[in-house]
């Protein structure tokens, strides 16, 4: 389907909803105990463009809305438009009702959808199954379930675990690939694409057996969240090694702005000698001391989140804003708040920060005072909060303005930028839709990564395929998966993944054995051949695994694992 908002609305849209009702309202549209599940009144404008579609299972759709636009909810509707047509199916209840797959790349923002979700399907008899590596639902919850969340990885292998996996495969009757930009990562872009073509394929057989409708597999896909209409950018003099990048989202016109300038504070000798990267913890701390004009330009007043590197990085942010007293919590209903909750606080220099309006928030503190903080913060008394990236990621807090500070951490090998997924998750919980009506994104990192992360953030980066990196690997699971698979059925998987879309428009996949006499199939002055090169492609990899002696070949011609 086109993106949302590239076309006019459906035939049959908003517009059909009961008269005399607001166009748009979702009791209106919806059928009761549903618009309940959802939690709000009136679908946004993107959303009222979509949701007949999706609540009537009649297609696929991609969806392309910044973060926190309301793009998930519209997965919610097409959960509940499958349990209209099917019925949700009771504890213990098993068989082949159909499920709904919700495919995300962090395991935070799975544990965080599925916690949402187990409390809003479960009061209408939708049981809620999670797959992310930490705590895993049994399979026969799973078999169960109605609605699975798990990480692409994590689906992977349980796709291709048993007889019962197969029958759930099966089941799957709706699918929403999340932040589905992350096919650019190249190892786990290649699981994602290798696990959609197992379930692509699974539905293409049935289709052929008869067993299910050639239209009844639907798809929700959320391309890159940064926004896919007009962006604006200016680039100022480089008055320094790092660059700030603020992107601003209106939330109810979903288009953003952009702008990229230096500094607030001018350079200075901090920044010199900087330029090779030997000192990166410096250069971050530095940093610390461009909080405050950022937060006097951005916040408009209101709460602001800072990512840090570390927990040390947290407390240290801190305690240098604690300095700054006109950005301190000065309202005295909210002090007499502060005061009070800070003689719950064990860890005393967060005890300390809470009496000000401060907090930070990492996993060197205990459950109880992280709890704490983030109540705290939730009212607006305290004002600013200092947290590590990955654990924020699964709560959802009120933040007008989101600081990245700075954007490279110390990992095994070194000092790495973040992962691209993540900082689209870090920055889209700034203006969250709930609590506020707008959000900005600040992120302060070197001068030469200023343009990749402004590239990542507003979408300009082309997605390609990486299963090609990753294929003999990808196509010896499959004949794990499948026992016996046979050069058809392995084609018909193939002609599944993104790597096949992507050689029609991209034609640069090398191939063995391109002769004169029998030239590359996509160069063809004809154009493209992606039927021939896909045939040569299953040809020239299936040799190479029959050679390594990691498959084997019967006299029939099915290929099975040695």
């Amino acid at each position: 389907g086109a993106p949302c908002g590239a076309t006019p609305p459906l035939a049959g849209g908003p517009e059909t909803c009961t008269p005399g009702r607001q166009a748009g309202d979702v009791s209106a549209c919806l059928e009761p105990q549903h618009s309940a599940v959802l939690g709000f009144r009136l679908f946004n404008r993107m959303q009222a463009a979509c949701w007949e579609r999706l609540y009537s299972g009649s297609g696929s759709l991609v969806v392309s809305a910044p973060t926190g636009a309301g793009k998930t909810a519209l997965f919610e509707i097409a959960i509940l438009g499958m349990l209209r047509r099917h019925g949700a199916r009771g504890p213990g209840e098993s068989g082949g009702a159909p499920k709904a797959l919700y495919l995300a790349p962090l395991k935070a923002l799975c544990d965080e959808k599925a916690s949402e979700w187990i409390s809003k399907f479960e009061t209408i008899g939708a049981q809620v199954a999670k797959l992310t590596g930490d705590t895993e639902s049994r399979g026969t919850a799973v078999e169960n379930a109605t609605v699975i969340v798990a990480t692409p990885e994590m689906w992977d292998g349980f796709s291709r675990r048993s007889r019962a996996a197969l029958d759930v495969l099966r089941a799957v009757e709706l699918v929403c690939l999340d932040e589905v930009h992350m096919l650019n990562l190249p190892r786990r872009g290649a699981v994602l694409e290798s696990a959609v073509a197992r379930l692509r394929m699974c539905w293409r057989l049935q289709q052929d057996m008869g067993l299910r409708p050639a239209d009844a597999a639907q798809a929700v896909g959320g391309p890159p969240s940064g926004p896919a209409l007009r962006c604006g950018v200016s680039d100022d003099s480089e008055r320094g090694r790092h660059r700030r990048v603020a992107v601003r989202r209106r939330r109810r016109g979903l288009r953003p702005s952009v702008r990229a300038g230096a500094p607030p504070c001018a350079a200075s000798d901090r920044d010199q000698g900087l330029q090779d990267g030997r000192n990166e913890f410096m250069f971050q701390e530095s940093l610390n001391k461009d909080l405050p004009a950022v937060i006097r330009q951005y916040s408009g007043g209101r709460s602001a989140l800072v990512f840090c590197v570390t927990k040390r990085a947290c407390e240290t942010a801190a305690k240098a804003m604690s300095r700054e007293p006109e950005l301190l919590q000065r309202d005295p209903a909210m002090q007499a708040v502060l005061a009070e909750q800070a003689r719950r606080i064990s860890d005393p220099g967060l005890q300390s920060l809470i009496r000000v309006g401060l907090a930070v928030h990492h996993a060197g503190l205990n459950p109880e005072d992280r709890r704490i903080a983030s109540d705290l913060f939730t009212q607006e008394a305290v004002v600013v909060m200092f947290c590590t990236q990955t654990l924020a990621l699964g709560v959802n807090l009120p933040a007008r303005l989101v600081i990245v500070k700075g954007t490279t951490a110390y990992r095994d090998d070194g000092w790495e930028e973040y992962d691209p997924l993540e900082m689209q998750q870090i920055v889209g919980r700034a203006g969250r839709p709930q609590f506020d009506t707008q959000g900005v994104a600040v992120i302060l990192t070197e001068q030469a990564h200023a343009d990749i992360w402004r590239r990542q953030l507003l979408g300009g980066t082309v997605i390609e395929s990486h299963l090609k990196d990753w294929l003999p690997e990808a196509i010896l699971a499959e004949v794990v998966a499948q026992a016996r698979l046979t050069p058809a059925a392995l084609a018909t998987w193939l002609h599944a993944t993104f790597l096949r879309a992507r050689c029609g428009k991209a034609p640069s996949f090398p191939l063995e054995g391109s002769t004169s006499s029998e030239p590359h199939p996509l160069l063809k002055h004809t154009g493209p051949d992606v039927g021939r090169f896909v045939e040569r492609l299953c040809a020239n990899e299936l040799q190479r695994l029959l050679d390594s002696s990691l498959v084997g070949m019967q006299d029939s011609g099915v290929f099975v694992p040695t």
